[in-house]
C-alpha cells in the first residue's frame, strides 16, 4: 500500500497556465510516474490535485484511461451536475465529460487514475472525436456527500461503511464501486477489499488517520492495489471520513 500525506504532498502545489482552458490553477501531484509519451499508458495509479481559479472553466475532454475525480472543496459544475461540497464523478475510459466549471470561490478535485495516461483529449479539437474508442461509457455521478460534524464524527461508536456507488446487481459486474468509511477517534477498522477490482484509492475528506506512527490530516491519500489485502484503518483523535474509490478490473 501506498501512502501520500498532504502535508508533503502540498509542499509541491504550483500555480501554472492550463492551455486547454487559457487559465491558471494550481497542480499539486501526489502520485506520479515519471516523463510520458503523450500516447503511452502505463500501469500505475495516477492522482494529483486541481484547484481551479474563480469562474474559470475546462472544457469537455475524455482519457484513454479509466477515472475517478473526487470534489473535496469549493463549489462549480461538472457538465449540469452540482459539484458544491463532496462529490464523486467516474467516468469508463473514452468517456467524455464536462465542462468543469469553478465557481465564485474556485473548486478543487482529486483526478484518480489506476492506470496512467499523459493526457486528455478535448473533444473541440479537430481529430478528437476520431479518436473515441469501446468503452462501457459509464458516467456516474454522487453529489452532496454530507460530512458528520467534528464531535459527532468523534464520538461515534462503531466504524460504518456505506456504499455510494452499487453496481453490484449488474450481472456484468466489474468492480466498480465508491464507499464512505466513517470512524469515531482512535477506531479501526477494515477497508473494503480491493479483490476482484482494479484497485481502490482511499482520500481522507475529515479527521485523519494513522499510518504506521504518522497522523495523515485531510486531503492524504493511500492507494491499494488489487493484489493487496484489505487496508486496517486507525483513525486519529477526532476520528475520521475516508472515500474510497474502486476502480472496475481491466477488460
Amino acid at each position: 500500500m501506498e501512502a501520500i500525506s498532504s502535508i508533503e504532498a502540498l509542499l509541491n502545489r504550483n500555480k501554472k497556465l492550463n492551455p486547454n482552458s487559457g487559465t491558471e490553477r494550481w497542480r499539486t501531484p501526489f502520485i506520479v510516474a515519471g516523463t510520458r509519451s503523450d500516447d503511452e499508458v502505463r500501469d500505475t495509479p495516477l492522482a494529483f490535485l486541481i484547484e481551479m481559479t474563480p469562474d474559470s472553466t475546462l472544457p469537455t475532454h475524455f482519457h484513454p484511461v479509466d477515472q475517478f475525480q473526487v470534489f473535496v472543496s469549493g463549489s462549480g459544475l461538472l457538465g449540469k451536475h452540482a459539484t458544491n461540497g463532496i462529490a464523486i464523478h467516474y467516468a469508463d475510459r473514452h468517456t467524455a465529460y464536462g465542462p468543469i466549471t469553478a465557481g465564485a470561490q474556485g473548486v478543487a478535485y482529486f483526478t484518480l487514475r489506476a492506470k496512467n495516461d499523459a493526457r486528455g483529449m478535448f473533444v473541440n479539437k479537430p481529430g478528437a472525436r476520431e479518436l473515441l474508442k469501446s468503452s462501457k461509457r459509464r458516467f456516474r455521478m454522487t453529489e452532496n456527500v454530507v460530512l458528520s460534524i467534528p464531535p459527532v464524527l468523534s464520538e461515534l461508536q462503531q466504524p460504518v461503511t456505506e456504499s455510494l456507488l452499487d453496481e453490484s446487481a449488474n450481472d456484468s459486474h466489474d468492480g466498480l464501486g465508491a464507499f464512505v468509511l466513517r470512524m469515531g477517534a482512535h477506531a479501526k477498522l477494515q477497508g473494503p477489499s480491493p479483490a476482484g477490482s482494479g484497485g481502490q484509492f482511499y482520500v481522507i475528506v475529515s479527521g485523519s488517520l494513522f499510518k504506521e506512527n504518522t497522523e495523515m490530516p485531510v486531503w492524504s491519500l493511500l492507494w491499494a492495489g488489487p493484489d493487496e489485502v484489505a487496508p486496517e484503518l486507525t483513525a486519529g483523535p477526532g476520528g475520521a471520513e475516508v472515500l474510497v474509490t474502486q476502480f472496475p478490473q481491466p477488460d
